[in-house]
Order: C-alpha cells, then sequence, then structure tokens
C-alpha cells in the first residue's frame, strides 16, 4: 500500500498578508472556527469598530451570543492578549477567540486565568495551521488550546440558579442529547439555558427555531425577525403563501400568527395537552414529541427559506 507523508505548509504561504488574506478568508469560512469551538457561528464582519479601533472579526452563535475573534498569522503576543481584552469589553462579547500561529505558554495561562475570573465570557486560545498530503492542495487547521472549563461553568450556573431557573436548566439538560442524536444540524447548541425558551438556527440568519416551555404550553415555533416590522411582515407572508405546502410536508395544521403590533411574527407547533414544567415525570414524554416536531418544522420551512 502506497502512503503519503502529512507535511506543514508555512501559513504565508497560503494567507500572504494578515488582514487583506487571512481575517477575509476567516470571515468567509467561520464555520471552520465554529466546527472546532463546537458552536454555530454565522454573520460574521470583518473590521468591526470597537470604539476607535476594529475587532478582526465578530460572529455571532445561533443563540445570538457575540463572539470577538482577533487572529494573528504569528505567535502570540501581550499586545494581542491586550487587544482581545479591550475589544471583548467593548463589545460585551460572549466569546473571545485569539487566533495565533502558536500560542506561548504564559498566554494559555492568561486566558486560563481570565476564564477562572471573568464572568459572562469565555476567552478560548486557537492555533491556526495548514497541511498537505503529497502535492495536494493545503488544508487548514483549527485546533483550540486554551478554552474555558464549560462543565464547570455550567455546573456553577445551575447550582446558583433556584427554583424554576434551574427547573428549566435541567429539562432542557435532558432535551439537547436527544436532539443532537435526532437533528447533527443543531449539535452546536450545548448549554442549557435557564429559562422557558431555546434558540437554534434556520436556513436564514432572520429566522430562528425556538423551543417554549413557559406556562401550561410546550411549542416549537418559527420565528420570523428581520429586525424590522415591514421586512418581517413581508418574509412572515411569503412563508403564508406557502401554507399548504409548508403544512403538507410538516404533517399536520400549524399556528400561524402574523403579529401586526410587533415586530416579530411566529409559526407554531403546539403540544395536544397542557403540561407542567416541574412535573418531571413527564419530561421523557415531552422530549419524544419536541425533538421530532423540531426536525419537522425545520424540514418543512428550510426549504422555503433556502429561495428567498
Amino acid at each position: 500500500m502506497t502512503t503519503e507523508r502529512l507535511t506543514p505548509v508555512p501559513l504565508r504561504d497560503l494567507w500572504g498578508h494578515e488582514a487583506a488574506d487571512f481575517t477575509p478568508w476567516l470571515a468567509d469560512n467561520i464555520d471552520l472556527l465554529g466546527d472546532a469551538l463546537s458552536m454555530t457561528l454565522e454573520d460574521a464582519e470583518t473590521e468591526a469598530a470597537v470604539g476607535g479601533f476594529s475587532a478582526d472579526v465578530v460572529a455571532v452563535t445561533d443563540q445570538d451570543e457575540t463572539v470577538l475573534v482577533e487572529n494573528f498569522l504569528n505567535p502570540s503576543d501581550h499586545r494581542h492578549i491586550g487587544q482581545l481584552i479591550t475589544y471583548a469589553a467593548g463589545l460585551d462579547a460572549d466569546h473571545a477567540v485569539l487566533i495565533a500561529e502558536s500560542l506561548r505558554d504564559e498566554h494559555r495561562s492568561a486566558l486560563g486565568w481570565l476564564n477562572t475570573i471573568a464572568s459572562g465570557v469565555g476567552f478560548f486560545g486557537v492555533e491556526v495551521a495548514a497541511w498537505r498530503i503529497g502535492q495536494s492542495p493545503p488544508a487548514p487547521q483549527l485546533r483550540v488550546v486554551a478554552a474555558p472549563d464549560n462543565w464547570r461553568r455550567t455546573v456553577r450556573t445551575t447550582a446558583t440558579s433556584s427554583g424554576i431557573k434551574a427547573t428549566y436548566a435541567a429539562f432542557w439538560a435532558g432535551f439537547l442529547p436527544m436532539l443532537h442524536d435526532a437533528e447533527p444540524r443543531w449539535r452546536g447548541i450545548k448549554t442549557p439555558q435557564a429559562h422557558n425558551w431555546m434558540q437554534f438556527r434556520a436556513a436564514i440568519p432572520t429566522v430562528k427555531y425556538l423551543t417554549r416551555a413557559g406556562g401550561s404550553r410546550l411549542v416549537a415555533q418559527c420565528y420570523v425577525d428581520t429586525g424590522d416590522h415591514d421586512t418581517t411582515t413581508e418574509l412572515y407572508d411569503r412563508l403564508h403563501d406557502q401554507r399548504d405546502d409548508i403544512e403538507e410536508a410538516f404533517g399536520a395544521a400549524l399556528e400561524w400568527h402574523r403579529l401586526n403590533d410587533k415586530r416579530a411574527s411566529v409559526i407554531n407547533a403546539r403540544f395536544p395537552h397542557e403540561i407542567s414544567i416541574e412535573d418531571r415525570s413527564t419530561w421523557p414524554a415531552l422530549w419524544e414529541w419536541l425533538v421530532p416536531t423540531m426536525g419537522r418544522l425545520a424540514d418543512a420551512i428550510d426549504p422555503v427559506l433556502a429561495r428567498y
């Protein structure tokens, strides 16, 4: 059997200039960084304004969390660590990512220390490399070498939550593994939320899929919000025009709500019975309904959105 060797490729062979080449490439391939971070990233913006300065890349997760990225095609240095902290504060970022050719030990330690003292923001260190097998085109690699202790943060958050917030966090903690098994498209959502809803990406950024377990209702929801009432209404009406096809693909009737007095409009699939989220004995049945319902809702609506 013939084999080839994996050989490193100098980064400057791929991206001659950091700002002109690497930063735009990263924004165009933000899903690769998302895969490395186990997040779903979208809406990447380059040279985003932070006061009188510019951050390399700013993206959002499908939970509407802000992700700041500073990139550097050399070994990490103090200046870029300082910029990462400054821009994260200026943007009120939820996640701050430093990408470098290599992270020095002292900078890995600094990111680890920040993760122990920072509240509401996680700091990541990512090393970028490129490899070639034989004469193949070079393949970029993004490798996480410093990250928050997500398990400890989740445990700490849940432990300090009380009452209904802790109940919701536990409910979603049981729901997410089942959803991940059935729907790989949403495996980037890792953290159960301590409120009555969770949010998942759709085919376009202005639409989200939500799970809601508030009051006595359990709902799988398509949430349409472009940020502008007129364009939201236009998009919702386009979906409503194809109501018959969407409901046929979904396999049942849906609840359609054109909310003229609000910015967003919604399409709901509702669990047929009243629920009590505090009755944990009912949770398996709720998950068994919600997981496939979310998948069917996305399968019915996403193709329409993709043509929008």
